[in-house]
């Protein structure tokens, strides 16, 4: 199997053949051993790979993770194109000398060097600054940049941008915020960046800026490159969508996508928003399992203090009230290690990567309860452990029931299923006999919705 791999994807991946099958074979002795099904689609999934390089298996040494990282991904790319009878794409390459990130510390540095300059020159600096590391700016949308383009939409409100050409509104990070105000407001119609100037944007407007002025030694030269690369790096600690920050890297010359979603919106399915006001310092992953990452974040809250989250990041759940004609609904009992116990649950369990939460609960009824539904509706989205977990649960209830064989896994082999009156199943969810939390807001939930 690894051999028809390779063979495969030889002709489509930019490495020899020997590497390719060095990797590929370690990847799915690895997963053999985990107990993964023989399937390549199984064992290139992208949460596998990672996996597989960060347990260090065979000692990969950790100057060489990345390295069994891309060759990898390179094999999976090849290997869907392969299976869809389509040509690799153009090799791309990136740029040799990309634009490294400010850290917190150097960045702190900046402002205090800037806000201390001769007056026009603080000016320039700071609305070099904010505009690069608050709003993600290319050289000419700071050059473009004047007084009124920034402003609130109400008192107190977050600074906004309206004059980048973007699908939202830009809303400054609040690190940036009053940063910002100062330039801005003593820019007035004008330019806030070098504002004496006659011409919108040249070439050298930028650099020379930066060039004339160097920070004392020890602080990162004034780089609209970095401070853009910095604004990335912020985005992705305050768990912006990833497919959104990729689209912030784009051909020379046009303007970036913009990362930041309308003010009091939530985020897409694959990130949460901030809470207004609020802002990420620093976000560290602690530890990384096959199926849990455990995160530790540093926050700074709207009144200005500081604050500790520790908390997991895994993929959505869902439960599933399966209610069938004479009124009773699917529960199943099964030893659950964690909590040391049997639990009565309904059929549920976690999504797969990128699964549509309604198409896993179709799965999971099928393969726990050997239920299929004709329909079945989404009844809430709930948080697990909103102090601890960023994850949800999807609650859904099906109805129209046709029953099967079911599906159960090694460790599903001691589940039994019950057949339970809805009334009954409530009174369960008061004393005490149901103690998982999805399952007991989906019964509760269900009862409500079809006495209605």
């Amino acid at each position: 199997m690894v051999r028809s791999v390779v063979a495969a994807t030889a002709s489509s991946v930019p490495y020899g053949v020997d590497r390719s099958l060095h990797v590929t074979g370690r990847l799915a002795l690895w997963a053999e051993t985990t107990g993964l099904d023989r399937d390549p689609d199984v064992w290139l999934r992208n949460e596998v790979i990672d996996a597989l390089v960060l347990s260090r298996v065979g000692n990969i040494e950790a100057s060489s993770v990345r390295t069994y990282r891309t060759w990898l991904l390179r094999v999976r790319d090849a290997l869907a194109w392969s299976g869809r009878g389509e040509a690799a794409p153009a090799r791309m390459h990136a740029d040799a000398h990309p634009h490294q990130p400010c850290t917190a510390a150097e960045l702190a540095g900046l402002r205090h060097w800037a806000a201390h300059l001769p007056r026009q020159q603080k000016t320039d600096a700071l609305a070099l600054l904010g505009l690069g590391a608050g709003l993600g700016f290319t050289p000419k949308e700071v050059a473009a940049t004047r007084g009124p383009d920034l402003g609130r939409p109400r008192r107190g409100g977050p600074l906004l941008h309206t004059g980048a050409k973007r699908p939202v509104p830009l809303v400054a990070r609040a690190a940036w915020d009053a940063v910002l105000g100062e330039p801005a407001e003593r820019a007035g119609a004008g330019f806030m960046f070098r504002p004496g100037r006659t011409v919108e944007y040249a070439k050298s407007l930028v650099g020379s800026r930066a060039l004339a002025h160097r920070p004392p030694q020890g602080l990162p030269g004034v780089s609209v490159g970095r401070l853009r690369a910095t604004w990335i790096v912020e985005l992705m600690r305050a768990h912006i969508d990833h497919h959104l920050i990729a689209q912030a890297t784009p051909s020379r010359g046009r303007a970036p996508s913009s990362l930041v979603p309308p003010v009091g919106t939530a985020q897409s399915e694959g990130g949460v928003s901030m809470i207004d006001g609020w802002s990420t310092v620093s976000s560290t992953v602690q530890y990384t399992g096959v199926r849990v990452v455990v995160r530790r974040d540093s926050v700074r809250r709207t009144d200005q203090s500081l604050g500790t989250y520790e908390y997991t990041e895994s993929v959505d759940g869902v439960r599933v009230v399966a209610l069938d004609d004479q009124g009773r609904i699917a529960l199943v009992e099964e030893n659950v290690y964690v909590c040391g116990q049997r639990l009565l649950m309904c059929p549920g369990g976690g999504c797969e990567p990128g699964e549509d939460p309604q198409a896993a609960a179709r799965r999971e009824l099928a393969e726990e309860a050997g239920i299929r539904a004709l329909e079945v509706e989404l009844l809430t989205v709930m948080w697990r452990m909103p102090a601890g977990a960023r994850t949800r649960e999807h609650l859904y209830l099906a109805r129209g029931l046709s029953i099967g064989e079911h599906h159960r896994d090694e460790s599903e082999a001691d589940m039994e299923l019950h057949r339970v009156p809805l009334e009954e199943a409530v009174a369960m969810c008061g004393d005490g006999r149901i103690t998982e939390a999805g399952t007991l807001a989906a019964v509760l939930l269900t009862a409500q919705r079809t006495a209605a």
